[in-house]
């Protein structure tokens, strides 16, 4: 069988996710890493058309709509909320979504800090 995936690394975004007080004030920077995988019974591999293809600029967009524009405590339920929305395009089977946050206060500085979430239609 054979299997496909997108992958885009290092959007970078700046949020106010935290569950202390000063990071919904002053915020942070983020990246997001995401590892897509594709239906390979996908139309777009046959026909090369755009139309029948996971657009993956449509997916930067709205994960980084859900970056900037919401608020959550903990970046695991940041990467579920934008694992939840790429799973939701057609074609798409499975996902994995890493959110890095840039935590200041650690020693050394600066550290970044990871979570992933991975997801698949069957999981859903």
């Amino acid at each position: 069988m054979n299997q496909a995936k997108i992958s885009i690394k290092n959007l970078a975004f700046y949020g106010f996710h935290g569950v202390y007080p000063q990071e919904s004030v002053t915020g942070t920077s983020f990246r997001a890493d995401l590892d897509i995988s594709l239906d390979p019974a996908l139309k777009a591999f046959q026909d090369d058309e755009l139309q029948h293809a996971v657009n993956y600029e449509t997916i930067v967009q709205e994960t980084l709509q859900i970056g900037t524009s919401s608020r959550f405590n903990l970046i695991e339920r940041l990467a579920q909320v934008m694992a939840d929305a790429v799973l939701a395009h057609h074609g798409v089977t499975s996902v994995c979504v890493t959110v890095h946050k840039l935590v200041k206060g650690m020693t050394p500085e600066p550290q970044w800090v990871s979570v992933s979430v991975w997801q698949s239609k069957s999981d859903a």
